[in-house]
């Protein structure tokens, strides 16, 4: 499908939302519709940089998995019972707490090295497990099937000609979608980058592009797909507002869960010149759909299909896959108080679906949830490393869920925020007086003055 053709499809589905798009308009680069971010807000700066450097120590880290007293999934990664939807199978669980929720974050955050509680092994990987049975599980179990589906029509010489002709291509500045056969030229791994343009109303559910998505695995699977997004969304909602306090009113503010649009755009807004006005109605959160080419276990770094970094998110919430390969950095309490140098990387590891019909989701805190806990939650450095010792592909299909574009998503500190719970003491960004810098300024804009780079 040409760039062109590719155009005029976009168009039509957003004018089908009420949005009138000239085609030539699309793939063209946004001015960036951005609030002021005057002043230079050097700490925020500082905490960008903090974390690229506790990453590149991550890789200096001098225990590896498998040594002497090694951590393992069980002992280091705290595991929570969320629902979203009322069931029998829920009625007779104990749900996590919104307090279970935040000690399981924070408990061993990098504001409490020297805690002792039952995951006490690490001193923040940043990441839990979470439980989901009943309708919950059957929901994100038919989001790991609609990826499963998707690779197996990439794989269908008769059905495949549409995606592998789509490539990656560019809504507006930053925000691309499309499918990516090669990625790197290397045979290790394809990648398809979806976006999700919300609907207008809460029955409906959200346009997935690329299109040749949905017509490669049909309708029955694409809204099976669609619908546990719609899930995994909820359960990010459930632990964002656990973790930091937040009211309902504040997350649904904050959190893009791809519910609804985030503007009403009048038609005559939308223009080559203010193409940017799409870019924030298409979901700032969105899923990838990952598959890893089979090879050789190893732990060395050489082969890591993706090095150690963080996610410029919220959270990014994984169905467990069937083959394991996602590792987490989990900093040690030795010597934590010198360096991320010691530690482990800790491999999540349960039933991708049990025999009682459980299943599980990883769920990764990401730099934005680290900012605004205050410190009290770090980030989830973490790597994926082929271990296809069965000569299996691996395939994953991660729900990376951000903060909005809209430009009411602006934090008010006093009000959107709990940053102290109990008696316990406020963290070391608000100390330091960071979080003053962010206040009264759209949440996704840190990203610019955190990652300039990027």
């Amino acid at each position: 499908m040409t760039a062109r053709v590719r155009c005029v499809c976009i168009a039509m589905v957003v004018s089908c939302l009420g949005i009138v798009v000239p085609a030539s308009s699309l793939g063209t680069t946004g001015g960036g519709n951005r609030l002021s971010t005057s002043g230079a807000r050097p700490l925020l700066r500082e905490f960008g940089d903090s974390i690229a450097v506790r990453v590149r120590d991550s890789k200096l880290g001098r225990n590896r998995f498998g040594l002497e007293k090694h951590f393992s999934s069980a002992s280091t990664l705290p595991v929570l019972d969320l629902k979203v939807q009322d069931c029998q199978s829920n009625a007779q669980r104990r749900m996590s707490t919104p307090a279970d929720i935040h000690t399981a974050y924070t408990a061993c955050g990098l504001t409490s090295l020297n805690y002792k509680g039952t995951h006490g092994l690490s001193s923040g990987s940043g990441c839990c497990i979470v439980r989901l049975v009943g309708e919950d599980a059957e929901s994100v179990s038919g989001l790991v099937d609609f990826a499963d589906d998707f690779f197996a029509g990439v794989d269908n010489e008769s059905a495949n000609r549409a995606i592998n002709n789509v490539g990656v291509f560019r809504i507006s500045n930053n925000v691309h979608a499309g499918f990516d056969k090669n990625v790197n030229g290397d045979d290790k791994m394809q990648v398809c980058y979806t976006k999700l343009i919300p609907p207008k109303s809460e029955a409906e559910l959200p346009i997935l592009l690329p299109l040749e998505v949905g017509e490669l695995v049909g309708e029955s699977s694409l809204s099976d797909g669609c619908n546990g997004m719609k899930t995994l969304f909820s359960v990010s909602a459930q632990l964002t507002r656990a973790v930091l306090g937040m009211t309902k009113e504040a997350t649904d503010k904050l959190l893009d869960d791809s519910s609804l649009r985030n503007e009403e755009v009048s038609s005559d807004e939308m223009d080559s010149a203010n193409i940017d006005n799409l870019t924030d109605n298409v979901s700032n959160s969105y899923q990838r759909l990952i598959r890893y080419s089979s090879g050789v276990a190893s732990n060395s770094d050489d082969t890591a299909a993706f090095w150690p970094h963080v996610d410029s998110t919220l959270l990014t919430l994984i169905p467990m896959p069937e083959i394991p390969g996602l590792e987490v950095w989990a900093p040690s309490l030795t010597n934590s108080k010198i360096s991320d140098l010691s530690g482990e990387w800790v491999r999540p590891i349960k039933p991708t679906k049990s025999a009682d019909g459980e299943i599980y989701v990883i769920a990764l805190a990401g730099e934005f949830m680290e900012l605004l806990s205050d410190g009290k939650v770090p980030t989830c450095i973490h790597r994926v490393m082929p271990q296809n010792t069965l000569k299996q592909q691996r395939i994953s299909a991660p729900l990376f869920v951000r903060p909005r574009r809209s430009k009411h998503a602006v934090l008010n500190l006093a009000a959107d925020l709990s940053l102290t719970s109990g008696d316990q003491e406020e963290g070391m960004y608000h100390q330091k007086g960071l979080m003053e810098e962010c206040d009264q300024m759209r949440v996704w804009d840190y990203m610019e003055i955190m990652s300039p780079d990027n």
